[in-house]
């Protein structure tokens, strides 16, 4: 299983839903790093921790947007997610990412 550690290989401040709303953007995430590694076909363990909190619109448009892409495939199957620092982080990434995968076409994943 690979390992992504979000503050180390991508940033510890990521930042809101598009690119337009400057660096670290869910978009950016979703598109120059998740799907390249679902292309890899290789389960995947996010790290969390060190990271200052995420925007729940970066969460909705990385892995919920991810989701509703690919609404034939369970993330949750290949994606799982570790933060020591704060377990309820864990349960927002899967939380969204499942609300993505029953509501559809829904916009946001609210918590």
């Amino acid at each position: 299983m690979k390992r992504y550690h979000i503050a180390n290989e991508f940033s510890d401040v990521p930042g809101g839903r598009y690119r337009s709303d400057g660096l670290f953007s869910g978009q950016e995430f979703r598109e120059d790093v998740l799907e390249p590694l679902l292309r890899v076909n290789e389960p995947v363990c996010f790290i969390l921790d060190g990271v200052f909190g995420f925007p729940i619109s970066f969460v909705d448009e990385s892995f919920a947007q991810l989701q509703r892409k690919y609404k034939y495939l369970d993330l949750l199957q290949l994606f799982s997610f570790v933060c020591l620092e704060d377990v309820s982080e864990v349960h927002e990434f899967e939380t969204c990412i499942r609300k993505a995968r029953t509501e559809g076409i829904n916009l946001s994943c609210k918590i």
